[in-house]
């Protein structure tokens, strides 16, 4: 009998133990709540993306300037008004060849400061129409130039432009819709003019001639050059075919090319169009030119240029303005299946 209350008397211990083992675990834990969460209005936090493309915007809007062209008692609203971006601390800029009108009356440019400038017309080129001009300034905020070959499809691109007068300025974002790719223009004696553009699917509200296009790092990728059309695509030329001619004029203040004279496909039309695994199809040839002295025709399939393969239109412009006057180029062609090879000068004057 001893032995069953005993038992009892345990039992009814435990059973209390566990009762205030229950009690004390669960107060611990009120305790530990933390407290109640409160919804705020606070916006989310910006991605990394959204840092770095509103850094970019900001760093880049200093060397974004505006720039026209007009001659005494003109009407201001007949001539073109765009944009350009600073080269350097003491004054080359980059612009829209439409925007300088040769040269042949005062260039205003109009820095983000509203101080205005005249510039003077340092280089021109029909083919990408871009211009370098120069202002007297110094202290002034280059913006960083992209040194890529080529672009990405879809990549996040940056368009800003300045515009009017006082300076104001716009800004559109998008992606790289179009890869670079030749398209055909006529001058205005009908003489046909080939260009490699690549498209934006951004638009500014404004005139966009001129107006440079940032990827996401900030970093100036192309020119704008055309105003935007009823679509929502901006032909833009890629910097990397100038890249040459902007270094020669940081290095030197000068710069002097002898156009090759050959206009091609790039390879992969020229691979579609012919089924050559190699080069790019010649598609026009300039009268007198080196290409032409050279015996170079129409249809060759253009190999290589000094060891060189370019695969672009870009790529060939580039090539031909980093190579100096008075080489003596080797070019390697094809035609009609046969490899050939020959000797083409940059020279001004006949041999």
């Amino acid at each position: 009998m001893k032995s069953f209350f005993m038992t009892i008397a345990f039992a009814a211990a435990c059973l209390l133990g566990v009762g205030i083992g229950r009690f004390s675990y669960s107060e611990e834990l009120a305790q530990e709540l933390p407290p109640p969460v409160v919804a705020t209005a606070e916006e989310p936090a910006p991605t990394k993306m959204q840092k770095s493309q509103a850094f970019s915007i900001d760093a880049v809007l200093p060397s974004v300037v505006c720039v026209s062209a007009r001659s005494s008692g003109e009407d201001t609203d007949s001539m073109p008004t765009g944009s350009g971006i600073i080269l350097s601390e003491d004054g080359y800029i980059l612009t829209h060849r439409r925007l300088v009108a040769n040269g042949k009356v005062p260039i205003t440019v109009t820095l983000s400061d509203q101080s205005a400038y005249t510039a003077h017309l340092m280089w021109e080129d029909a083919a990408t129409e871009l211009a370098i001009i120069k202002i007297r300034a110094n202290g002034l905020t280059p913006a960083p130039l992209s040194k890529a070959p080529t672009l990405a499809l879809g990549a996040t691109v940056t368009i800003v432009g300045a515009f009017s007068m006082p300076f104001a300025r716009a800004c559109s974002g998008g992606s790289i819709s179009t890869e670079s790719h030749t398209v055909t223009e006529k001058t205005a004696d009908g003489t046909p003019m080939y260009r490699e553009l690549f498209l934006a699917d951004a638009a500014l509200c404004a005139d966009s001639l001129g107006a440079p296009l940032f990827n996401h790092e900030g970093t100036l990728i192309g020119i704008c050059t055309t105003a935007p059309s009823t679509t929502p695509h901006t032909p833009a030329i890629p910097i990397a075919v100038c890249l040459p001619v902007i270094e020669a004029f940081l290095k030197t203040d000068t710069f002097h090319s002898i156009d090759f004279g050959i206009t091609c496909h790039n390879h992969a039309l020229t691979a579609y169009l012919t089924d050559e695994k190699e080069g790019m199809q010649i598609i026009a040839i300039q009268k007198n030119s080196p290409a032409e002295k050279a015996g170079l025709q129409k249809n060759d399939i253009l190999l290589s240029v000094n060891d060189h393969a370019p695969t672009t239109l870009t790529a060939l412009r580039s090539l031909n303005f980093a190579t100096p006057v008075g080489t003596l180029c080797s070019i390697t062609y094809k035609r009609d299946g046969i490899t050939y090879r020959t000797e083409l000068k940059l020279s001004l004057a006949e041999d």
